[in-house]
């Protein structure tokens, strides 16, 4: 089996190298390293992607979901597995996401995501929220799991930096929702729409907690800022894609929106009481906020990326 391992980064050549570095030790001779620079300012990663014997490619347009798809189209290998930047492979990790695509009818991967570090109040206020840590259980799922959010919003899955795909499956389902990404007015969510139009398609995903990754959370409150409000909007864009274009899922979507408004509400109560760790007032005040945009932004999204493919 080939393995083509995708680092997917923006002007962050440190943490590259840094990243790049944890991989090169476990590669073997029939895998890739390939790098995709997020639409660079710099040379900065072409020179760490070099230095580290690692093949380099530059999108040129800014956004998480455009330069996965163009590592899509360049892989080589069997099997494509997702990194970010920011995260460092334990060792074996490449080895444990190889032992998951053993098993014939695995089409799916993700793995374990631990925090790098909980030094700042911007990383505990994210872990408490978003944490992307699914335990130590291993899990298989598929689209007939009795959930009653699966599988419209398979979060429980893992976290899209940390994956992993049969390459031949996205000439079923196609490429990452580039109107679903972190350099798009929505924010992200790439990862989770593609989750489900995989399960969707009848395929089957597991949770592998031996392919192990340490996740570098923001550590400056600004940044926190964003991503609160960032996931806000990406949680409700996602919701509207699937009611204006999954007609079997889309009675499910009124449901869920529901619940998140339940759960904000208890996160805004617990918050003004001062609950132990209870996330601050402010945050989940953006992320409410940006739940209440997310559509639009979806929209808009929509619309410059057809503007930006000539459409």
């Amino acid at each position: 089996m080939v393995l083509t391992i995708v680092v997917c980064t923006r002007d962050r050549p440190q943490q590259l190298g840094r990243c790049l570095k944890a991989l090169q030790a476990q590669l073997h001779a029939e895998s890739e390293l390939l790098v995709v620079a997020s639409a660079p300012t710099t040379d900065q990663e072409a020179k760490a992607a070099t230095a580290m014997n690692a093949r380099y490619l530059a999108a040129d347009r800014p956004g998480l979901d455009v330069a996965r798809n163009q590592a899509v189209v360049a892989a080589r290998g069997d099997v494509v597995a997702f990194v970010d930047d920011d995260v460092i492979a334990a060792p074996g990790w490449a080895a444990a996401v190889i032992t998951a695509f053993d098993d014939d009818t695995v089409t799916l991967m993700t793995g374990r995501v631990l925090p790098l570090e909980l030094v700042t109040p911007a990383q505990r206020n994210f872990e408490a929220r978003f944490s992307f840590d699914r335990g130590e259980r291993p899990g298989r799922f598929t689209q007939h799991d009795p959930f009653p959010w699966f599988p419209l919003h398979p979060y429980h899955l893992g976290a899209g930096c940390n994956m992993a795909f049969r390459r031949q499956v996205f000439t079923e389902v196609g490429l990452f929702d580039e109107a679903l990404d972190a350099g798009t007015s929505t924010g992200g969510s790439g990862d989770l729409d593609m989750f489900r139009r995989v399960l969707q398609a009848g395929h089957t995903a597991v949770y592998n907690p031996d392919a192990l990754v340490y996740h570098e959370h923001r550590r400056e409150a600004a940044a926190s800022r964003r991503q609160f409000w960032n996931y806000g909007k990406s949680f409700s864009a996602h919701l509207y894609k699937v009611w204006r274009q999954e007609p079997e899922l889309a009675g499910q979507t009124p449901r869920l929106a529901r619940q998140q408004a339940m759960f904000l509400a208890g996160q805004l109560v617990r918050a003004a009481q001062r609950q132990p760790g209870s996330v601050p007032f402010h945050l989940t005040m953006l992320e409410a906020a940006g739940n209440l945009v997310g559509p639009w932004s979806y929209w808009y999204a929509q619309r410059q990326l057809r503007s930006a493919n000539g459409r």
